[in-house]
């Protein structure tokens, strides 16, 4: 797991270790003035305009654990956000800064009000400490974090966790009047393996005269599969990087090669990737990192009392004496109340909760479900899985259209062309219960993560693989009545009343976005090009889709016009639909327009296959180990097989998982035909297989190698699902003569 970066740490740049960054802290700046040390901030009333502004210099420092390393080390550029926040009536109100000046050891930021009853709430919350005021600075940092993290030796995958093998580098070298030709190879991900696999193991056989040689050799082989090269005396995952080759010069180099690390403590073997030994396939083996934006807050104590520094205060002009609160109104939507609060300050902003929590949607190339699955274990009897899930608000947008239409006359004694609505993110207190599988009734979640108006994080406690295997179905279903996983979350805000906020959670029903679009205008023809993707992993299905265009806060309906809207159908994951919207009233604007797309009945049909691979942690053993007993009884009858290899794949297709080979027994046996040898090995078999209750589970694929003193031979590869294999004469591969 990542260490998490904290303001407390130097960094180091990615491509330069000795330079050194450090990520700084916010406090008020302070200037003396008459002998006096101020604060300085400043509220200040307009003088021919309604409100004011509040401005607020900070100055930069490092984190105290740090500040006598820093001496030559460099500050992180960062982008930093401010932000007032305080309660009024038990619901926390932030006001953004929109003028920030960043400056090398200082920041100047400008809070700008444009009402006379907002200037008033801010000179309350600055003067009286009921309203809790703090000053947030979020800080947006760039960092790098390496791409591959090391893996718990006992959940190493053979399928999951293959080496990347690189080429760094092919060149000439001369040993003692002798020329050869040297590729330098390396694992690109070789962080995933820990050093404890390398450690040196005596009680291992032994690497020739080496009695200390590594648990984990590494065995190179060519294109045909022909072993040659190895190192056995590794004793870090790091060595990894310094992996080579050699080849006479004048001899013909292998087209391409590829590696084995061969784990003897376990019988595991993980094969790498292939790769062509030609000079357009030279890469650095320099470890790889991925980009990330973190941001990290600075909360300052924000109130001062106007006796205590009234120099804050000398420009502020007149001031109430009272209040801005906030007031509750009831909605009635599709026959259930929903709560809205008022904003006095501002009573054209109302804050509004979620219809219900679903879960939330990890952003990237393919949207997925916000949950992921580590599995524990090694067979199916002792296997447990490990839910960790986030939940996100949704809300039916037609809800607030009505919504606002009610609340209209609410406004009292001014003109508002529309009103303004905002999540509510804050409460007192907030509790969350669920039902778990096997549990009658709900549970408190006491460790649950709440941010109301943003998400809920919680982890469930570890489920059997059966139990597993039974919610992830479920999980799949697109009947309600399936919904296994469901509570609801209670907040409190002072005295108020809030109704329970439900929670469902279904892999087919997440909260957020399904269709990713873009639109292109033609001013010629008065039209709108559309293309709509479907930016899930599953495909959807659809009734019907209506279209208006929103011209200057006016609503214009319009149709939709091309081949792909015949109705009903599936737009399948990552298909494209590609069709022209056509207002009914012609628009003199149609850049500033704004397309609104409707889809009737629209139903996510849950991929089963993508969803697995979407929740199913890469880092963790997502396999199962089937121990397989081999007997060969075929020594006995060709006294000139000198081996048996036997090679296995859980898939026809799939890279190789495991080998192991049986050597003609040493002892001679009064009847020949009664030399048999045996042995247990332990496959490692793809466990979605068994969640998913398909076919293929428990089977894998085998192949035969026989070592003769007149040449070798390959058979080909055999699907099995027994635990017991015997090999026999007839099942050995035959050589090709000719």
């Amino acid at each position: 797991m990542v260490q998490p970066v904290t303001d407390e740490m130097l960094l180091e740049a990615p491509a330069d270790p000795s330079i050194r960054y450090y990520i700084p802290r916010y406090k008020l700046a302070t200037q003396r003035v008459d002998l006096q040390q101020q604060f300085r901030v400043s509220l200040e009333q307009f003088i021919d305009a309604d409100g004011g502004q509040l401005i607020v210099f900070l100055a930069k420092f490092p984190a105290p654990a740090i500040e006598n390393a820093v001496i030559n080390a460099r500050q992180v550029e960062v982008q930093p956000s401010i932000a007032i926040e305080f309660k009024v009536d038990a619901i926390t109100k932030m006001l953004a800064f929109t003028e920030v000046d960043q400056q090398a050891d200082e920041i100047k930021a400008v809070l700008k009000v444009t009402s006379f009853a907002e200037f008033n709430q801010l000179f309350q919350a600055l003067t009286t400490s009921s309203y809790e005021t703090k000053l947030v600075v979020n800080s947006l940092v760039s960092l790098a974090y390496p791409a591959n993290m090391p893996v718990d030796i006992n959940q190493l995958n053979p399928e999951t966790h293959r080496p990347k093998l690189v080429l760094k580098g092919l060149e000439e070298y001369e040993v003692r009047g002798n020329w050869f030709n040297r590729a330098s190879l390396s694992v690109r991900n070789r962080e995933i393996y820990p050093d404890e696999l390398f450690q040196p193991s005596p009680d291992l056989p032994p690497c020739g005269l080496n009695t200390n040689s590594s648990r984990t050799w590494v065995d190179i082989y060519n294109n045909l599969n022909q072993r040659i090269y190895g190192f056995c005396a590794l004793n870090k995952a790091d060595n990894l990087d310094d992996l080579w080759v050699a080849f006479q010069k004048g001899q013909p180099m292998p087209v391409s090669v590829y590696i084995a690390l061969n784990d003897r403590r376990k019988g595991q073997q993980y094969f790498s990737t292939e790769v062509a030994l030609r000079a357009d396939q030279i890469t650095s083996g320099e470890r790889l990192y991925v980009n990330a934006k973190e941001s990290f807050s600075s909360r300052i104590d924000f109130v001062f009392p106007e006796t205590l520094h009234s120099y804050m205060y000398r420009k502020a002009g007149g001031h109430g004496p009272g209040r801005s609160g906030f007031i509750k109104h009831t909605v009635v939507w599709e026959e259930k109340e929903y709560t809205y609060f008022q904003d006095e300050a501002r009573p054209d902003h109302f804050l509004y909760l979620p219809d219900s929590y679903k879960l939330a949607q990890v952003e990237g190339p393919v949207r997925v479900p916000w949950l992921r699955v580590d599995f524990e274990g090694k067979t199916l009897s002792d296997l447990k899985a490990r839910i960790q899930y986030r939940l996100a608000g949704f809300v039916d947008l037609q809800r607030i259209q009505d919504a606002a239409k009610k609340l209209i006359n609410k406004v009292e004694g001014e003109t508002v062309e529309g009103l303004v609505f905002e999540l509510l993110d804050s409460a007192d207190e907030a509790t969350y219960k669920l039902t778990l599988p096997g549990v009658g009734g709900s549970s408190d979640r006491p460790d649950a993560i709440i941010d109301p108006g943003n998400y809920i994080e919680d982890a469930l406690p570890a489920l059997s693989i059966d139990d597993f295997r039974t919610v992830f179905n479920l999980l799949l279903s697109t009947d309600e009545r399936d919904i296994t996983l469901r509570g609801q979350v209670n907040l409190k805000l002072g005295g108020l009343l809030i109704p329970p906020i439900p929670v469902s959670i279904r892999l087919g029903d997440s909260a957020g976005d399904v269709f990713d679009s873009t639109r292109t205008v033609d001013a010629a023809a008065g039209t709108i090009a559309v293309s709509v993707k479907n930016a899930i992993e599953s495909p959807v299905s659809v009734q019907g889709l209506n279209v208006e265009i929103q011209a200057d806060k006016q609503f214009v309906p319009a149709r939709a016009e091309g081949d792909g809207l015949v109705f009903p159908r599936q737009i399948a994951a990552g298909e494209t639909v590609v069709f022209t919207v056509v207002p009914e009233t012609p628009l003199a604007d149609l850049q500033a327009a704004e397309v609104i797309l409707d889809w009737q009945n629209l139903d996510i049909l849950p991929d089963s296959a993508a969803l697995y691979d979407a929740i199913v942690s890469k880092t963790v053993n997502a396999s199962f180990e089937k121990a397989v007993t081999i007997k060969v009884h075929a020594f006995g009858d060709d006294p000139t097989i000198l081996d048996i290899g036997i090679k296995f794949k859980s898939s026809e297709t799939g890279p190789v998982l495991t080998s192991t080979t049986f050597s003609r027994p040493q002892q001679v046996e009064e009847d020949q035909l009664m030399q048999t040898v045996g042995k247990a090995i332990n496959l490692p078999l793809p466990l979605q297989d068994y969640v998913r209750n398909l076919p293929t589970f428990g089977q894998y694929w085998y192949q035969i190698t026989v070592y003769r003193t007149s040449g070798d031979a390959t058979g080909v590869w055999t699907l099995e699902s027994s635990d017991f294999i015997n090999i026999t004469t007839d099942k050995l591969p035959v050589p090709v003569i000719g």
